[in-house]
């Protein structure tokens, strides 16, 4: 792509944009309205990844940008997990062509806004026919996109924790003030992963919530909240199963953890698939209760895994575990010296199909052995539907491995 190529695209969805004006835009139109309108209208946005306005939406406190510098732990998921934050535009909502016209599609990889941070040579002469005139705007445009530096500015209508620094902070009265900001960015990910997962037939998000925000004005949040008509979406947040190390017990002569041991660890999981499997019409509320009950049973396996996988490098030497199962229960094995070959087998991956094709058959044993008469059903859409989803769900993890 050529920096002529990108200037059509520009010129082409700002019709969109602008959709009440009548000629065709050409570049001479381009760069009179970047420079007549964008410009005095950019100095004057706020671009953000966490928002004021999120958490009450007549808020005037300041919003600032993010930018992680570390990793989470694993398990927690937060705006460090997002491999980009998209500035939003929070504010005056007149300023939201300026949001729009930054969030021009380029290509399926990236947007005018990910040009301009990157610097991209792509946007040489793109913003004026100057090239030092269009390479100034560049830098402006990036400068406002990377927000502004925080200053301390706050509303009475945020909400503030008080955090203690020390043992008797309440006698001391000595406390750091945190005011928690609305991660828009980060909801704007989460709210696109959800529903292109929802459009798929094949993924289930049982328990979700929604939660609206700027009532009948999204608009007065951002310009985010605004597209997603106010949506935000929750998952569902329950208490953890807690489960002793000693309730599953790996023998060195196990060559699979898929056995009677780790099923019965996981028996409430199986007890409420085998009464979700025992009513018998086939409806939505029987595949979700289904659904639900192969997720328990899939999480109390992976909180044993996670046991397995923090126990010291090359711990499944001494056992008789399928090799599938090394690369996955002893993944840190890859990294001891004299391991090239298991290090190798592990890193192409074949063996993750084979985990997903046990854990299949290990569920479905189960079933077949607690309703012998039913062996036919579970070669039905519904199983393999439901036996699909949850294939994706570990999938998943053993993506992470």
């Amino acid at each position: 792509m050529r920096p002529e190529q990108v200037k059509t695209i520009i010129a082409k969805a700002l019709e969109d944009i602008l959709s009440e004006k009548k000629e065709v835009i050409n570049e001479t139109y381009l760069f009179k309205w970047i420079k007549n309108y964008l410009l005095p209208k950019v100095t004057k946005s706020n671009f953000s990844t966490h928002i004021s306005k999120g958490i009450h939406p007549s808020s005037d406190g300041e919003n600032i940008t993010f930018k992680p510098d570390v990793f989470l732990p694993g398990g927690y998921v937060g705006s460090q997990s997002v491999t980009r934050l998209e500035p939003d535009l929070s504010g005056n909502a007149s300023n939201f062509p300026v949001a729009k016209f930054f969030s021009i599609q380029i290509n399926e990889e990236c947007s005018l806004k990910d040009l301009i941070l990157d610097n991209s040579p792509l946007l040489i002469g793109v913003f004026a026919t100057d090239l030092e005139e269009s390479e100034k705007y560049r830098v402006i445009f990036s400068k406002v996109l990377q927000g502004t530096q925080l200053s301390g500015i706050t509303d009475h209508r945020n909400k503030q924790l008080l955090w203690p620094n020390q043992q008797d902070s309440l006698m001391s009265d000595d406390y750091t003030c945190l005011i928690p900001l609305h991660p828009v960015s980060l909801l704007k990910e989460i709210h696109h992963k959800v529903v292109s997962r929802k459009r798929s037939p094949d993924v289930a998000i049982p328990s979700l919530a929604r939660l609206a925000f700027g009532g009948q004005h999204p608009k007065n949040v951002s310009f985010f909240t605004n597209n997603q008509a106010g949506v935000n979406y929750l998952l569902p947040s329950f208490p953890p199963i807690f489960h002793r190390s000693s309730d599953f017990k790996l023998k060195p002569t196990d060559k699979t953890i898929f056995n009677e041991r780790l099923a019965y660890v996981c028996r409430s999981g199986f007890r409420k698939l085998f009464e979700s499997t025992e009513i018998r019409n086939r409806n939505f509320h029987r595949k979700t209760k289904m659904f639900d009950a192969v997720n328990m049973i899939l999480q109390i396996v992976l909180s044993h895994v996670r046991l397995l996988q923090e126990q010291n490098e090359g711990w499944s030497k001494a056992y008789s575990l399928n090799w599938e199962e090394k690369y996955w229960l002893d993944p840190k094995r890859a990294e001891l010296e004299g391991e090239n070959d298991f290090k190798e087998r592990y890193e192409l991956g074949e063996w993750r199909e084979k985990i997903e094709r046990q854990f299949t058959l290990w569920i479905r044993s189960f079933l077949q052995k607690y309703f012998p008469k039913l062996n036919e059903d579970f070669r039905d859409t519904d199983y393999q539907e439901l036996l699909t989803k949850v294939t994706q769900l570990l999938r998943y993890h053993l993506r992470q491995v």
